[in-house]
């Protein structure tokens, strides 16, 4: 069975891929924000999603506004499930 070869459009759509979905955390991080930044400049943007393209083209301060509320929400259910938990033990009311 032979399979055909990818083309050149296939390849660069999957670099593309590669590039918006692996380069976040550093776009966001302000030490690699500037290598990120080039890598992304690589990148067909009509090619990509619209919320990918939002996601990038958001004022960088807003994207990291929202991953730190995000951050502090999971914090605090993880301690709220923590305290829930334990009281159900103490109490024997485990499921």
């Amino acid at each position: 069975m032979d399979m055909p070869l990818p083309s050149d459009e296939d390849w660069q759509r999957l670099f593309d891929r590669l590039r918006v979905n692996g380069l976040q955390d550093y776009w966001l991080s302000p030490t690699y924000h500037e290598a990120a930044a080039e890598e992304l400049r690589k990148v067909d943007w009509t090619q990509q999603s619209r919320s990918v393209v939002r996601r990038y083209k958001t004022p960088l301060w807003m994207v990291r506004v929202k991953r730190r509320v995000m951050y502090a929400g999971s914090v605090c259910k993880q301690w709220l499930y923590g305290l829930i938990h334990t009281k159900r033990k103490e109490d024997g009311n485990v499921l």
